[in-house]
């Protein structure tokens, strides 16, 4: 059962952070070492400093994403840009990158990494050892034609094999604790709100009223709103203190919803208004590290295909 790592010293130095705020336990870590473990059902990430001291860590599970969507290179991709985005806040700007697992996010979580502006100096296939450690090779038959049974087989055994790995193994471990009292499931999701509270910080939202205002004060009929335009799948809103704000820049001066908008969220069709509004606000590589939300009004067309890169698969 490996040590839990949650409880270490260096975990009590990490402190409280405060994004944009210089506190005494933030760290200033400028190169890291960032973990990629792909399972069939979930993509977990960590990024740490050269002794190995935990940073940030995500999974496709912990950005919100259930069932089998736990498994796709899209939900790899958003858990690593998570685990960036917390690790810059810390000082980190470059990382070398360990892959294992057979999992499908496996280089989708890899681009990830690298769309959120950090700089991927070496990338190492991390070769697992035999799962049985005895001179006598391990040999298991089993014999099923159920896609189900095979699924949850390969599955299995895969994990056995991240068990292996020291690095994996701290994921895991970390992975397996969804407990409230865990500091680092706490941390997790101090990080993930001050996410969101530095976009609500940032950008101008508005309710569905002043953006139904702001549309009749140019002069245009109040036939519907942002609400309707919302189940349309034409805008979207992010829900603060229990009411829907719809952020501006998705809107043309008049109010209107600009038209790119409707296709890039049917490119990210499944995931939720909170990671739509995220990922605007991340620097992103196919925008030349400008976030997408600053390039949306001038250039629909570069921040759609940026989108439609996001969810795309990686070609190796």
């Amino acid at each position: 059962m490996p040590r839990n790592e949650t409880n270490s010293s260096s975990g009590k130095r990490s402190g409280r952070r405060v994004v944009g705020s210089k506190r005494k336990g933030r760290k200033n870590v400028p190169h890291g070492v960032a973990s990629i473990a792909a399972t069939f059902n979930n993509t977990i990430v960590a990024i740490t400093d050269a002794s190995g001291n935990i940073l940030s860590w995500s999974s496709a599970e912990r950005v919100g994403f259930k069932g089998s969507r736990k498994g796709t290179p899209f939900a790899a991709q958003v858990a690593a840009q998570n685990a960036a985005a917390i690790a810059q806040d810390q000082g980190v700007r470059a990382v070398d990158v360990k892959i294992s697992g057979k999992g499908a996010g496996r280089e989708q979580a890899l681009r990830g990494l690298r769309e959120s502006g950090l700089e991927v100096r070496t990338v190492q296939d991390v070769k697992q050892a035999p799962v049985h450690a005895s001179p006598r090779p391990l040999s298991i038959t089993i014999q099923s034609t159920r896609p189900a049974v095979l699924d949850a087989i390969n599955d299995f055994a895969t994990t056995l094999e991240l068990e292996l790995d020291s690095d994996e193994t701290i994921i895991q471990s970390l992975a397996s604790r969804p407990r409230a009292t865990d500091s680092a499931h706490v941390e997790q999701l101090r990080a993930n709100a001050e996410l969101r509270a530095r976009f609500v910080r940032d950008v101008r939202t508005l309710p569905a009223a002043d953006v139904l205002k702001l549309s009749k004060s140019a002069g245009r009929p109040a036939s519907s709103g942002p609400d309707q335009w919302k189940a349309e799948r034409r805008v979207f809103s992010v829900r603060v203190k229990g009411v829907d704000h719809y952020p501006l820049f998705q809107f043309t001066a008049d109010g209107q919803p600009l038209p790119a908008i409707r296709d890039i969220l049917q490119a990210f069709a499944g995931l939720t208004d909170w990671q739509i509004a995220l990922w605007f606000l991340a620097p992103n590589a196919w925008l030349g590290n400008q976030a997408p939300m600053n390039v949306l009004q001038h250039d629909p067309e570069a921040v759609l295909r940026a989108a439609r890169h996001a969810v795309e698969p990686l070609e190796v």
